[in-house]
C-alpha cells in the first residue's frame, strides 16, 4: 500500500501476508491544486496512520508514516510489527520535567485527562495527537490504564529490539517503565481486609523501587541523573563525618576526602592513620560504600546506553 497526503485506519484489519504501508514518493497529477483546495492540508505528503486497534498486524511494516496519533489499542503481533526509523511518533512536552523521548498518543490522551497539580502536566496531547472526526470509535473516557499503555510499550519495544534500533527501544522502555510507576494497585473489594492490606504494601513497594530508580538514574538511561545523585551522596556523607564521623574532629575538606575515598573503595577501606572513626562515622561509612558503587554503576550503565546508541 504506498500511499500520500493520506489518513489510514486499519482497525480490524488482518494481514495474512507480509504487508507494507509506505509513502508513495512517486509524482501525483493535479496533487498541488488538490492542496491548495484543501484548507486542512499542510502540506506533509506523509500518510497519517490514525488507528491499528484490534488488527493482527505481525505481517506489517510501516515506513515514512505519521504515527502521533497512531491508537494501538487491541492490536495482536505488535512485537513483530516493524516499524522503520523515517517514521514519527510524538514526543514528550518541551519541559526540564520530562525526559526527551518518543512517546504514543495513548499515553498523551491519559496524561491529559488525569487531574494534575502542576500547570506544565497540561501541554500532553497536543493536536497532532488527536483522532480525525471521521474515524468511529474515539478514546475511552480518561484513555487507557496505565497498565494497558504499559503493555503496549513493552510490545513495541521488542520489536525495535529485534531490528536493533536501539534508540527507539530506549525510548519505549521509558515509557513502559513511566506508566508502571504511575499504576496504582488495583484492590479486589470482595477479598479480606489481610488480602487487600498485602496487595497495597506491594504495590505501594513497587512503585516506591520504581520512583527510586526514576529519580537516581531515569530507569538507567540517564547518565547525568545517576552522577549528580553520587555527587549529592559525597558532599552529604562528607558533612556527616565532619559532625558525627570522626575522633578526634577533623574538618569538613577531610570528611569531603574521606567521603570519596570511601565511594571509590568498595572492598579497600580508606586508611584512618591520623583520627578514629565513631560508631556513628563506622556505619557511614558502611552505607556509604554501598551507595557509591551503585550511583557509580547506574552511571556506567546510562553511559554505555548513550554510547550504543
Amino acid at each position: 500500500m504506498l500511499v500520500r497526503h493520506a489518513e489510514v485506519a486499519l482497525d480490524d484489519a488482518e494481514f495474512a501476508e507480509p504487508s507494507t504501508l509506505a509513502l508513495w514518493g512517486g509524482p501525483v497529477p493535479g496533487e498541488e491544486k488538490l492542496l491548495c483546495e484543501d484548507e486542512d492540508s499542510d502540506g506533509d505528503p506523509r500518510p497519517r496512520v490514525v488507528s491499528l486497534r484490534r488488527a493482527i498486524v505481525a505481517d506489517l511494516a510501516i515506513a515514512g508514516a505519521d504515527l502521533r496519533a497512531c491508537r494501538f489499542e487491541g492490536a495482536l503481533g505488535l512485537d513483530q510489527l516493524r516499524i522503520e526509523v523515517d517514521c514519527e511518533f510524538a514526543e514528550a512536552p518541551p519541559h526540564w520535567h520530562y525526559a526527551r523521548r518518543r512517546t504514543l498518543a495513548e499515553e498523551h490522551v491519559w496524561r491529559a485527562a488525569r487531574p494534575w497539580r502542576w500547570s506544565w502536566h497540561s501541554n500532553w496531547c497536543p493536536p497532532e495527537c488527536y483522532l480525525p472526526e471521521w474515524l468511529e470509535g474515539p478514546d475511552p473516557p480518561g484513555g487507557l490504564k496505565p497498565g494497558q499503555i504499559a503493555a503496549i510499550y513493552r510490545s513495541l519495544r521488542t520489536a525495535l529490539e529485534n531490528r536493533k534500533d536501539e534508540p527507539g527501544a530506549a525510548d519505549f522502555y521509558y515509557g513502559e517503565m513511566e506508566m508502571r510507576r504511575l499504576t496504582k494497585p488495583e484492590t479486589d473489594a470482595k477479598a479480606d481486609t489481610g488480602a487487600r492490606l498485602g496487595n497495597e504494601m506491594k504495590g505501594s513497594g513497587e512503585r516506591l523501587t520504581l520512583n527510586l530508580y526514576w529519580v537516581v538514574s531515569g530507569y538507567g538511561l540517564r547518565a547525568s541523573r545517576a552522577l549528580l545523585a553520587l555527587g549529592l551522596t559525597v558532599l552529604v556523607f562528607a558533612f556527616l563525618f565532619d559532625r558525627w564521623g570522626f575522633r578526634p574532629d577533623q574538618s569538613l575538606g577531610r570528611g569531603l576526602l574521606f567521603s570519596v575515598e570511601s565511594t571509590s573503595s568498595l572492598f579497600r577501606v580508606p586508611e584512618t592513620k591520623d583520627f578514629a572513626l565513631t560508631a556513628g562515622g563506622e556505619v557511614l561509612q558502611v552505607f556509604l560504600r554501598l551507595l557509591g558503587p551503585l550511583f557509580f554503576g547506574l552511571a556506567l550503565l546510562s553511559l554505555r546506553g548513550r554510547v550504543k546508541r
